[in-house]
């Protein structure tokens, strides 16, 4: 009677570290995607959040709705089938679709979703696929493969200590290793499609804030030029009311960017070359 007793105990045991086991590798998985989320997209809707633009928290928003619960079924996944070729595998096919949704989330989803809920912004919004997009998904794919291949390694040795640990501290370190490892990733990934239609937008911010500071002041002529305030000349009276920016279009090689500006209810076509403002003209009604 002991010797069933005892065995049905270490039964018992074993389906509690399996179910712990279970539960941590999705909530590894969740962080892992909320990591990548955040340092693809987080810091670029921070950044764009100062600087006025239009719905600078969309792409993080999406970014996180899709890439918690990839990660978590990757996380869950793996512990389940408990096996490092399988959890590398799932891992990898994780980070291919971070790596896709990196790259449409900037130059199709994010319009589409401007467009679907202020169709005022159809008549103007026109992010064109050009071929050489592929090529910086095809980057983002090599990237986001070499480190989720990475975590696919890590999580099942890092799970097995993190179950038997017996403090919460502990088992928080060992969510920091994939998070280290994913923001890194996201680090990268934002660098190659979030700053090329970023940075036209802090260029033209910093013109902009510029000229509306020096509004009515007499100004060196070298400052001037070096701040490009030549670009505003053509909305100078619309400087000083409330603004927003939204990228518009731009050119195969995303050095011509089409940034309108909303003043107030005006609107400026502006365009930046090599994030360097150009001019600004006024659009008709």
């Amino acid at each position: 009677m002991n010797t069933l007793n005892s065995s049905t105990q270490d039964a018992t045991v074993r389906k509690d570290i399996l179910k712990t086991k279970h539960r941590f590798g999705m909530v590894f998985g969740i962080v892992t995607g909320l990591a990548f989320a955040a340092a693809t997209w987080g810091g670029d809707a921070l950044l764009m959040s100062r600087i006025h633009a239009y719905q600078p928290w969309l792409k993080l928003i999406v970014g996180a709705v899709v890439c918690a619960p990839v990660g978590g079924l990757a996380g869950w996944l793996a512990a389940r089938l408990d096996k490092p070729i399988f959890s590398v595998l799932l891992w990898l096919a994780a980070a291919a679709v971070f790596a896709w949704l990196s790259t449409v989330n900037s130059f199709r989803i994010f319009p589409s979703l401007i467009v679907q809920t202020d169709p005022e912004f159809a008549s103007f919004i026109n992010y064109t696929v050009y071929q050489n997009l592929a090529i910086r998904m095809a980057l983002a794919y090599i990237w986001t493969g070499i480190f989720g291949m990475l975590v696919g390694v890590l999580q099942l040795p890092l799970s097995e200590g993190a179950v038997f640990s017996a403090t919460s501290g502990s088992k928080l370190i060992t969510l920091l290793v994939p998070t280290v490892v994913m923001v890194l990733c996201g680090v990268i990934v934002d660098d190659l499609n979030n700053e090329p239609l970023r940075s036209p937008v802090v260029a033209l911010h910093r013109v902009v804030e510029f000229a509306i500071e020096t509004k009515g002041q007499e100004i060196d002529p070298k400052l001037a030029r070096d701040m490009r305030r030549s670009t505003v000349r053509a909305i100078e009276d619309w400087l000083g009311r409330p603004y927003y920016f939204i990228v518009a279009s731009f050119d195969r090689e995303l050095g011509q960017v089409h940034v309108f500006a909303n003043f107030g209810g005006d609107w400026a076509d502006c365009t930046v070359m090599y994030n360097q403002p150009s001019f600004c003209k006024p659009l008709s009604p």
